[in-house]
């Protein structure tokens, strides 16, 4: 079962939309309410205060540290801006009455955190499954055919005249392999690949 769970699918399909549908339904809980100035005011504390952190890690992290190497682009600055205007509206749920506004704050947290990992992700596409996002390799072993012992010249000249075998599948396939230790006798873990 826990497999099952590292295979869901991140960027598209049903996860990602009820993850965002989530987001969205913790926003409509904590925004509906009858207003009272005393609330407009700390939702709009939460705007500046979520808006301000997202500049400051912007600052630190994209242009002080330059961690990315480049701009990280629109679409991510919203996300993250998002991210910390949801955790910000949270912080000043809690505590609010009915008492279920502070359960659904609280609850909020991690919801608009993962929205916002998912959304990002979904913006450069690189990991398409929820294992993949977290770094952690499902077992799916591959079968591979021992190498040969027969030593081969290395052809600097194959681009050139290399044609694709006739039962080469048409797309590659994703697995684990086990890497024996022979030189170093420490077993390492299995070898996410693409083959």
């Amino acid at each position: 079962m826990f497999d099952g769970v590292l295979s869901l699918d991140v960027l598209s399909g049903p996860f990602p939309v009820l993850l965002f549908v989530a987001a969205a339904g913790v926003l409509i809980a904590l925004l509906v309410r009858r207003p009272s100035a005393r609330w407009l005011r700390r939702v709009a504390l939460a705007a500046v205060g979520g808006l301000a952190a997202a500049i400051v890690v912007w600052l630190v992290c994209v242009r002080w540290l330059n961690l990315f190497g480049e701009s990280l682009g629109a679409g991510n600055y919203a996300w993250l801006a998002a991210a910390f205007c949801g955790v910000a509206l949270c912080a000043v749920s809690i505590g609010s009455r009915p008492r279920w506004r502070t359960v659904v704050a609280i609850v909020g947290i991690p919801v608009f955190l993962a929205a916002a990992t998912v959304g990002i992700n979904a913006n450069y596409g690189l990991n398409r499954t929820l294992g993949g996002l977290l770094a952690i390799t499902v077992p799916k072993p591959i079968a591979l055919t021992p190498p040969t012992s027969a030593a081969h010249r290395y052809d600097t000249e194959l681009w050139k005249h290399w044609r694709a075998p006739s039962d080469m599948p048409a797309r590659g396939e994703v697995g684990t392999v086990r890497i024996p230790p022979t030189a170093s006798g420490f077993r390492a873990r299995e070898a996410g690949l693409y083959l």
